[in-house]
């Protein structure tokens, strides 16, 4: 999901004010590798680009989540619980490459999220 935003030029911009010039094209589009290997070498810039696309990255799940519940009520479980749920925490543990057992969500559709 981050890396759509490394593609938005206004995004790219903003990050063009704390991060090297060297990290860029000549067209002012980011030179992912170099990029990549800033980020790992060096702890000040990896936390001012998570500064940045951290907050849009949590708004767009959060809005996932909304407009996935809002379709949600036309499919509950016949006692009114949630199917959504389970599932939406094991695609979000496949996406972040984690473990699909124990999975941290409850399955009754309160999630805390």
């Amino acid at each position: 999901m981050a890396k759509e935003f490394y593609k938005d030029k206004a995004f790219v911009k903003e990050l063009s004010s704390v991060l090297p010039k060297e990290v860029f094209t000549k067209e002012g589009e980011l030179n992912f590798p170099l990029f990549r290997g800033l980020l790992l070498k060096e702890e000040s810039y990896r936390r001012a680009v998570e500064e940045r696309v951290h907050p849009l990255v949590f708004q767009l799940t959060e809005e996932a989540i909304v407009k996935a519940r809002k379709e949600e009520k036309k499919t509950c479980n016949r006692d009114g619980s949630s199917k959504y749920t389970f599932s939406f925490s094991l695609r979000c543990r496949s996406f972040c490459g984690l473990p699909m057992g124990n999975a941290p969500f409850s399955t009754d559709g309160k999630s805390g999220l």
